[in-house]
């Protein structure tokens, strides 16, 4: 089945307009019967209204595919669970924060959240306690799998936490994060990142 503007077009008879007519001074005229010409007046805006509709829709479509991740963006964003992880590991509170965004969201496994850069940089300073260097863990995060979204991206990734302050490093513990990240003028940030603990024993 034809849409309504095909049927419409189809429905005029081309053979029969437009027609040549022969003036009184010998010059050739196109003549249009005024049925194909009302027709011909109706169908045009049709035709072009369904032009750029079309032509609109792929634009629309397009643009939502072209919301990609960029090889350099998973640099990026990989550099910034390495930062981290190193913040944590090295005692590093200032390369630590500096993965976050100012309103952003850190919950633990416990379901505490602590929400935005002043209450994070509390929070690490307590959990440093002082110390400084090598804390003799590591995080480690892998398997990262990121998505773009209309305001930036998010992804999920495993994370091990070994204990090397022995002679034989031994698994501490493992689990897998959730990610937000916000695209900042000083790069990619976490907007949220929320922790999971596997269950010991499982």
């Amino acid at each position: 089945m034809l849409p309504p503007f095909q049927e419409n077009l189809a429905s005029l008879n081309m053979s029969k307009w437009p027609s040549i007519a022969t003036t009184d001074t010998g010059q050739k005229e196109v003549l249009m019967r005024p049925r194909n010409l009302i027709k011909l007046l109706v169908l045009i805006p049709l035709l072009v209204s369904t032009s750029i509709g079309g032509w609109a829709y792929t634009q629309s479509v397009r643009s939502a595919t072209n919301q990609l991740l960029t090889a350099q963006d998973h640099v990026e964003i990989t550099q910034l669970y390495a930062r981290f992880n190193q913040g944590s590991d090295f005692r590093d509170a200032d390369l630590w924060l500096s993965t976050f965004a100012d309103d952003a969201i850190f919950t633990l496994p416990n379901g505490q959240r602590v929400v935005g850069k002043e209450a994070l940089t509390a929070w690490r300073t307590q959990s440093f306690a002082g110390r400084v260097g090598d804390s003799g863990r590591r995080h480690i995060h892998g398997s990262i799998n990121l998505s773009a979204t209309t305001d930036g991206a998010k992804g999920r990734a495993y994370w091990i936490v070994l204990d090397v302050s022995d002679k034989t490093p031994t698994l501490a513990s493992t689990g897998y994060v959730d990610d937000v990240f916000l695209k900042t003028p000083d790069g990619w940030r976490f907007k949220t990142h929320t922790v999971h603990a596997d269950a010991v024993g499982n």
